[in-house]
Parts: C-alpha cells; sequence; structure tokens
C-alpha cells in the first residue's frame, strides 16, 4: 500500500516533535520515519533527561526526541517541558520554530486515565506559545496519537481522545467543538526482533486491518498521510534577558532562581610583581678614554706642524742611507720615547744604535713620531687624556649611544627578571595600585559572590529583572 511521500526541500525540513512515556516507541519510530541514529551513548535517547533533535543526512528530516513523561529518574515533567522548550529556541530562527507533527505515544485505553489526562495537558500548554490564536484552536489537528499493539479495536483510542477533548474544553470557548480534531495510529512493528513468522506470511492490507501490524518498511509511508506541510505549528518565542542573572531568551521558560537586589561593586584583584621605574639602557664595562682613530667618522684632514714633518722626512732619508741621526727637532720634542728613556736636547746615536733600534721595531720610531700629530676632535696630542668617552665592553659611544643592556632604574635588575616591588592589579580594568581603594568594576551578588548579570541566581522565588531591549 504506496502512499504519497511528504513534500520537502533542505530549507524547510519536516520536523516532528515526539512526546510521551518511555517504552512506548519514540526513539524507534524517529530511527523509521527519519532515518537517524535516536540512540545516545548506546541507550535510546528519550531514556536520558533531556530533548535531543536529530537531523538526517539531506536535511529533509528533523526529528526531536524526548526524556519519557511520568518515569525520568527525577526529572519533573516542568523540566522535560523547559528543556524541550528550551532547545526549540535554540534552533528556531527569527525566534519562530516550525513543528508539522506532534507524535503523542501513550497507552491504549478505552477510558482518560489520569496519566492520559496529565500528558495531554503536558501537550495543550505548547499551544501558549503559538501567536494567533485561531492557530490555537487548531492546535490538535497537528497532533497524532500512536498508541503500540495488536488489537484492532476502535475504542481503544478513547481514553487519549477524551483527555485531550477535555483538556481543549478548559482553554477554549464553546465554540471549540466545531473546530477539534487529532488524529490517531495504532501500530504493531512485527520485524523489528526474529521471532514469530506469522505476520510476514499475511496479506499486508489483511494485516494491517486485523492486527495493526507494520513491517518497518511500511511504516514510514504509513505515517507519512497524516503529515501535511499546509499546516504548521508555528511556536513564537519572545527574545529577552534577565538584568541580575545569566537567563536569556523567553522569560516563560526562565528558571524561578534569581540574585536577591543586594549586590557590590569590586575589583578582580591579583597580586604582581613590578618595577617602579622603567627599564634604560647602560653599560657593563668600563669607561675608557680615547682620541680620534681612522675607525672613526672623518671629521677634517689631521694637521701636522712643519717640524714633525722635517722629523719624519730626515729620519725616513738617514734610514735609507744605512745610518741613523736623530734630527735636533725631532729630538728636542718632549716626551719622545725611545726604549723607555725620554731623550731631550741634540744628541747624535751611532749607527749601530739607529740599525738596532730600527731592527727591533721601526714600528716604534714611527710610533713616536705620531706622537706629535693631534687628535681633530680636540686639537690634542694622543699622548694626552682621550677625548672621545666609550665602554670597553661595548666600543660604543658612553653618553651618546644606546648600553649593553636593558637594567631598570629602580634595582638594577635586567629588564626581563621579575619586578622588585609587588602590587595590586585588576584582572578586568586593569587599574594598578599598591592598594586598589577605587570602586570596582564588576558587581557582585552579595549573597552569593557571584558576578551580577552573568552567573545563575542564587535564591528561589526572587522575580526576574527582564530587559527586552536585545540585540537578536
Amino acid at each position: 500500500m504506496l502512499l504519497p511521500t511528504i513534500p520537502t526541500t533542505p530549507t524547510t525540513p519536516t520536523t516532528f516533535l515526539a512526546i510521551g512515556c518511555t517504552g512506548f516507541g519514540k526513539s524507534t519510530i524517529g530511527q523509521l520515519l527519519c532515518d537517524v541514529d535516536t540512540d545516545v551513548k548506546g541507550v535510546a535517547s528519550s531514556t536520558l533527561c533531556e530533548a535531543t533533535l536529530f537531523e538526517n543526512k539531506d536535511g529533509s528530516f528533523r526529528y526531536i526526541d524526548t526524556a519519557g513523561l511520568n518515569d525520568s529518574g527525577g526529572l519533573t515533567d516542568e523540566d522535560t517541558f523547559h528543556n524541550i522548550l528550551r532547545l526549540l529556541q535554540q534552533h528556531s530562527k527569527d525566534n519562530i520554530f516550525n513543528i508539522h507533527k506532534i507524535l503523542w505515544f501513550c497507552a491504549e485505553s478505552v477510558r482518560k486515565t489520569a496519566n492520559l489526562q496529565k500528558e495531554a495537558k503536558f501537550i495543550q500548554r505548547l499551544s501558549d506559545y503559538i501567536d494567533k490564536e485561531n492557530d490555537r484552536a487548531k492546535f490538535w489537528k497537528n497532533v497524532l496519537i500512536v498508541t503500540k499493539g495488536t488489537f484492532p479495536l476502535e475504542d481503544l483510542n478513547q481514553g487519549p481522545i477524551s483527555a485531550a477533548y477535555d483538556t481543549v474544553k478548559e482553554y477554549m470557548d464553546d465554540d471549540f467543538e466545531n473546530i477539534f480534531t487529532v488524529d490517531h495510529f495504532p501500530c504493531w512493528i512485527f520485524d523489528l526482533k526474529p521471532g514469530d513468522k506469522k505476520f510476514s506470511k499475511m496479506n499486508p492490507e489483511d494485516r494491517i486491518e486485523m492486527f495493526n501490524a507494520y513491517s518497518k518498511d511500511e511504516i514510514k509511508t504509513a505515517l507519512q498521510k497524516y503529515v501535511n506541510n499546509d499546516s504548521i505549528i508555528k511556536i513564537k518565542f519572545i527574545k529577552t534577558r534577565c538584568k541580575k542573572c545569566v537567563e536569556t531568551g523567553d522569560p516563560r521558560l526562565f528558571i524561578d532562581k534569581c540574585h536577591p537586589l543586594t549586590r557590590e561593586k569590586r575589583h578582580d584583584i591579583e597580586n604582581e610583581q613590578y618595577h617602579p621605574k622603567p627599564a634604560e639602557w647602560q653599560h657593563v664595562g668600563k669607561r675608557i678614554y680615547r682620541h680620534w682613530n681612522q675607525d672613526d667618522e672623518v671629521i677634517e684632514k689631521p694637521k701636522v706642524d712643519s717640524s714633525t714633518v722635517g722629523a719624519a722626512t730626515s729620519t725616513v732619508g738617514s734610514l735609507t742611507a744605512g745610518a741613523y741621526a736623530l734630527n735636533i727637532a725631532a729630538a728636542a720634542q718632549p716626551g719622545i720615547f725611545f726604549g723607555g728613556g725620554a731623550i731631550a736636547g741634540t744628541i747624535a746615536l751611532p749607527i749601530v744604535a739607529a740599525v738596532g733600534l730600527a731592527a727591533a721595531g721601526g714600528y716604534f720610531v714611527h710610533e713616536k713620531i705620531a706622537e706629535n700629530y693631534k687628535c681633530q676632535l680636540c686639537n690634542k696630542k694622543y699622548t694626552e687624556k682621550g677625548c672621545i668617552e666609550e665602554c670597553d665592553q661595548c666600543n660604543k659611544k658612553w653618553d651618546n649611544e644606546k648600553g649593553c643592556i636593558l637594567k631598570h632604574a629602580c634595582c638594577n635588575k635586567p629588564e626581563e627578571e621579575s619586578g622588585c616591588n609587588w602590587r595590586e592589579r585588576c584582572l578586568n580594568c586593569g587599574e594598578t595600585d599598591q592598594k586598589l581603594t577605587t570602586d570596582g568594576c564588576k558587581e557582585y551578588c552579595q549573597r552569593c559572590e557571584k558576578e551580577w548579570g552573568k552567573s545563575e541566581g542564587c535564591e528561589s522565588n526572587v522575580q526576574h529583572d527582564i530587559d527586552s531591549d536585545i540585540d537578536d
């Protein structure tokens, strides 16, 4: 028995919301109807205390499996209701979530038992989130009662239908009878587990009509006839936040705990080490003095007096002739040292001595003659105290260039070492002081000492401070 498939597009997935007690097939139908894996951590998702949205691979179906009503291990039905609505709001678009069919999984019964009435009221509460009055009146048109069993008796659906009828009667005026309708789908999936083969041998139409018995392949097609994409439940949410606690979303779903109206401002303080004074470049070597040399920037040509030039010329000529006679002008210069002794006055050295001196190092001759040159910077002789101050470690100018290392002036420690003093710093605003005494930058609840507006409430039955002026 082939039925038309549900028209879907990837942008408008057909969405089912499964509600009911554990053990009535919510997770199984999700797997067969929407081709989604409703097993979470090896167990059916409905046995967990949370609502879960599943989507098939091509995005054409979404199936919301929920915690079982009345038996979810410590989770109240109110908790379950809020979990479902919070999930829907989380996945809403422009604060609207579309549901094509609510599947109510319940027990077969000819009477409206207490549990059936409780479950019907649970489902009816969803209509409070429908914006238009007319849509709320037609709410049950989008609900499908799903019962599990092989008994074909029509009266077995009267229990849940009566429970739904009485629930709507409480919510609507007298005209509701003209528009109230709800569908019922009894079924038994006979090939989920190996067993009795009697159903597999029967004619499918007889099997379905007499025993509500479907194969896994047939159940999807059978359920699809109850879905009409033109009829949608539009769950509409309000987007707000509480100014006092962490609650955001629809205020109807806020937990009943909030912060009382007692708060204080304070800083988030941590102690840190710091240097009172900044790091400066310093030298680690000794200060030395020297005169200009050829490696320095050229300032001007060296000035040499005529007597020194004559001395140098005469000396070179004498050495070239193979004999040495010290020029009187050169010898008369005070402070000229040869071999450690000062020479003054008019002296004539033997040729042997001159040759020996030259052999020992004519270098000294030129060095001593250079003593008569003057520094280009200070015009003093090179034998006098230098005019350039340098560090003997880095060879940089002592005052005019960066030093060898960055050190803090407060404690003379290198820049990378920890501070020499302690202070308080606010982790939020960055303010620092030896002791922070200014007004705090954050507000905290005085009762629980958690941050105001960003933490869960600490007191029950405290009214939330709703702020609806928030960005979407």
